[in-house]
């Protein structure tokens, strides 16, 4: 559940694009009516609030977490822990938490800490560990931990820096997705050769991420796919989506189980054509009459989110929220 898209950082990898120039923050009440409906038709197992940052909004991410425990479902609280300024901060905000049980996700990498202090990620992590609370982390990359760039090399620096402390809990390396902020402000930096065949990409991506791939598995969460529904997202304006901006239907329209229930890929005029083409299938539907191709493309997700860019003024209820999405250049030379 996108709490917000409003956050206190700007990370050049986030795929939502957030910043501190978002507003808005989901309803409580909608939040926990959409909650209630999962629970009821699915047997919801996970809630996890994210954003944006949603610590910003913590009555709100309080009031729904804590309604979704009492239904007995867990919950997960990702943040970037720019709320723990010091020990004491960091110990006052998790236990109001820790009857809730939560499961936290304090991120930090190279990304994040152009805008969080380090040392409030190491409060946070201490308080939880005083507080006998489970937390792990995401770490981003932009190609491998030991590569010879500016965001990986301060990661990798953060993570030594935990270890020697003897803080460093679980977590799981990611290479970020060429989507949203990234691909504006990283694509150009790190696509490599100028070139667009898929042999090329294949010397160093794995075969998901190559431009001739089908998008079916979607890879930012586990057990997630565009042919199912086990992992939804909905954000503070009802879009229900799998999380990149192309949204299955509305919550403040349709009810959220009805949205699930109906949800069928093969109807659905974007995802029809991604889970049989992948990205490359979407320059060739009518809408994208006039698009250029660039003459490189890093991977399929910085390729699909060009063409959605492109096509967006054409889906305007599918393609959401537009803060996801950059205005094309429908005048591009290449």
């Amino acid at each position: 559940m996108i709490v917000t898209y409003k956050c206190n950082s700007q990370c050049d990898h986030c795929r939502f694009r957030s910043g501190p120039h978002l507003e808005g923050v989901i309803s409580t009440e909608k939040a926990k009516r959409w909650v209630k409906e999962l629970e009821d038709s699915f047997d919801l197992e996970k809630l996890v609030l994210y954003g944006g940052e949603p610590t910003l909004y913590f009555e709100e991410i309080f009031d729904i977490a804590n309604f979704a425990y009492s239904t007995g479902v867990s919950i997960s609280i990702e943040t970037n822990c720019s709320w723990a300024t010091t020990l004491d901060d960091a110990m006052k905000f998790l236990s109001k938490l820790r009857n809730l049980n939560p499961e936290f996700l304090f991120s930090f990498d190279g990304f994040h800490a152009k805008f969080i202090p380090f040392e409030r990620v190491k409060n946070a992590i201490i308080a939880a560990k005083k507080l006998g609370m489970h937390y792990f982390h995401d770490v981003a990359v932009m190609d491998n931990i030991d590569a010879e760039n500016d965001y990986d090399r301060l990661t990798k620096s953060l993570m030594e820096e935990l270890s020697r402390e003897g803080n460093l809990g679980d977590y799981a390396l990611y290479r970020i997705f060429y989507t949203g902020r990234a691909s504006e402000k990283l694509a150009d930096e790190f696509a490599g050769e100028p070139e667009v065949s898929p042999h090329f990409y294949k010397k160093f991506l794995p075969d998901f991420r190559r431009l001739d791939q089908k998008c079916i598995k979607l890879p930012w969460y586990s057990n997630i796919s565009h042919e199912n529904t086990n992992v939804l997202d909905i954000d503070p304006y009802g879009w229900v989506s799998f999380g990149c901006g192309i949204a299955i239907g509305n919550a403040n329209d349709t009810p959220i189980a009805d949205i699930v229930s109906n949800y069928d890929p093969r109807n659905h005029p974007i995802i029809s054509v991604l889970i049989k083409e992948g990205p490359i299938g979407l320059t060739k539907i009518p809408e994208a009459e006039g698009y250029l191709m660039k003459r490189r493309y890093i991977e399929k997700c910085h390729l699909c989110q060009d063409i959605r860019n492109y096509i967006r003024p054409f889906y305007p209820n599918v393609l959401v929220p537009s803060s996801m999405y950059a205005r094309a250049n429908r005048d591009r030379k290449e």
